[in-house]
């Protein structure tokens, strides 16, 4: 009987050595009889770097994701940090996006402000308080047509490490390859500097600043009652840059450039995306559950309250001590009942850091049972 395990990534946030692994065999290694451990299976190895990065941080997804690359080089391209000479074999109008504006939605600005948080990073320009500024566009070839292939590029600088050519995810189309595009960049810019997007798609320009509002109103649908394409991409888009602008106080700045005008930023991106979509195919991600993350990093980006350092907020910590608590002699005078200590209120859905870190003080069986008979419980 064949085996009807779907491929995937395992992502280990925590155990052995935390990374991103192709194997449930590589993955086991990491977390088997690993007190805490957690790890899931995902479709692709950027959402497991977003999940390992949800779950113990940028720095330690960002390692995940160098060392995923160094031991399986097929899944990155040195080539993408360094922008390519022109292929005169490829004509530019292969690329060229040919999937029309919705003719019933008002076009947008040349430049429109919007504003959301992202992750810290180590890559800072010279001066922290200037804007970052980054490069998108997509290429499809054989655009709308079958057997056509996509490929995404996102452009900081020449040799620039920050630099991504990637295969676009499931449907091959422009559009989604620039959506993608800006959506990697919302992923991956440090969250502590303002930003501006420059793209030459008006129609992703126009889906994140002009479109948006009215869709939302009217259930995403065209002013023409008309489902609203690229769905799942545009809310995701949304919530970044909800989470940006909410949470981290930065604004995101649009511009749109004019296509193979000789711009150097560009230019690049238009290259390195034509590269990407020369790579292999990889399958659509799960936007749902990336939603789903967005939502429930906001839930924990409130202040947190006044805590010892290394300790989650709002937890009374599990001790390992079995010994009865020591006697106290009874007071004469009656006094009210004090309420027993809890773990918190339970109102509302205990955040996964703080289950984490309160399953990470449980006693394991072998511990328990060793603890009980040293103190003649037993």
């Amino acid at each position: 009987m064949s085996s009807k395990t779907k491929p995937g990534f395992y992502a280990v946030a925590i155990g052995r050595k935390p990374g991103i692994y192709t194997n449930w065999d590589e993955c086991k290694a990491q977390v088997l009889n690993y007190n805490g451990a957690k790890y899931k299976k995902l479709a692709n190895h950027h959402d497991a770097e977003s999940w390992i990065s949800l779950n113990v941080g940028p720095d330690v997804a960002r390692k995940a994701m160098d060392d995923f690359l160094k031991s399986h080089p097929v899944y990155g391209d040195p080539t993408c940090t360094h922008i390519p000479p022109a292929d005169p074999a490829i004509p530019p109008s292969t690329f060229i996006n040919t999937e029309p504006l919705p003719s019933s939605e008002p076009r947008a600005p040349a430049a429109t402000e919007i504003t959301r948080p992202a992750s810290s990073s180590d890559l800072q320009d010279e001066n922290p308080n200037s804007p970052l500024i980054v490069y998108t566009d997509g290429a499809c070839r054989g655009n709308g047509q079958d057997g056509s292939v996509a490929g995404i590029g996102v452009w900081w600088g020449n040799d620039d490490p920050r630099n991504l050519c990637e295969r676009c995810p499931g449907n091959q189309t422009n559009n989604r390859a620039e959506l993608i595009a800006i959506i990697r960049v919302l992923e991956t810019a440090p969250m502590d500097r303002p930003l501006i997007i420059k793209s030459d798609s008006q129609y992703s320009i126009n889906c994140l600043t002009e479109w948006l509002p009215s869709w939302k109103s009217r259930d995403w649908k065209t002013a023409r009652g008309m489902p609203v394409l690229n769905v799942p991409l545009i809310r995701y888009a949304d919530i970044m840059l909800e989470e940006r602008r909410d949470y981290a106080k930065q604004p995101v700045k649009f511009e749109k450039v004019l296509g193979h005008s000789g711009e150097i930023g560009n230019e690049g991106a238009d290259r390195l995306a034509n590269l990407g979509a020369t790579r292999p195919a990889v399958p659509d991600r799960d936007w749902e559950d990336l939603i789903q993350q967005v939502r429930a990093r906001m839930s924990l980006a409130s202040p947190p309250h006044p805590t010892i350092p290394g300790r989650s907020r709002n937890l009374l910590p599990r001790t390992k001590s079995l010994s009865p608590a020591p006697r106290t002699q009874k007071s004469s005078e009656p006094t009210a009942l004090q309420p027993e200590p809890r773990l918190r209120d339970l109102d509302g859905e205990i955040p996964s850091e703080e289950l984490e870190v309160y399953a990470n003080c449980l006693l394991t069986d072998d511990e328990f049972l060793r603890e009980a008979a040293e103190e003649g419980l037993l």
